[in-house]
């Protein structure tokens, strides 16, 4: 009966020792997957964030040779601020920054960065020769801004020195309520 006894005791440390390698296999499965998994998130963000980045990045920059010191060209702007006044969220409204290159050489505006995923900018990509005209467009979407006053800006990297010019507007966003019933007058 002790034999038994004690082969039974034996059976069960063994298989309670099995079960107990195997778990921690398990769990080490389970850590590599879930390392795997947080490696993969981070992937999917990392593609995110760079679809959802709004910089731009002009591919004709390369081609235009870098100017002689003193032949830079110069972009000049009619004005770098805009006030687009008062405006209901929820609009998207639109603003062409207008310049001109005063330099002796091929302007090129190589980047154009806003502050926030809110505006986006257009440019053009091609370069503008000396005493040639061009806009920026600055378009804002004020859609879950709320209410109040909102100053944006658009950084232009260029070839020209300074390399950086900013652009800013501003706009009073007249919040949309919500509320439901009626209005006290």
């Amino acid at each position: 009966m002790k034999k038994i006894f004690y082969s039974v005791i034996v059976f069960a440390l063994i298989t309670l020792n099995a079960c107990e390698q195997n778990k921690e296999k398990t769990d080490t499965e389970k850590s590599d997957i879930a390392a795997k998994n947080i490696e993969a998130k981070n992937d999917v963000k990392a593609e995110n964030t760079t679809t959802q980045d709004t910089t731009t990045t002009n591919p004709n920059a390369a081609k235009v040779p870098k100017a002689k010191q003193g032949e830079e060209p110069i972009i000049e702007f009619v004005s770098t601020t805009h006030n687009f006044g008062e405006i209901k969220e929820g609009e998207t409204v639109k603003h062409a920054f207008k310049f001109k290159n005063k330099g002796k050489t091929p302007l090129v505006i190589e980047e154009a960065k806003p502050g926030c995923g809110c505006t986006v900018p257009k440019w053009p990509k091609e370069p503008i020769p000396p005493g040639g005209e061009s806009e920026i467009v600055a378009e804002f979407k004020t859609q879950g801004q709320g209410g109040g006053e909102k100053i944006k800006n658009i950084t232009i990297k260029s070839n020209t020195n300074p390399a950086q010019t900013v652009l800013t507007f501003k706009a009073m966003i007249n919040s949309v309520s919500n509320a439901k019933g009626p209005v006290k007058q």
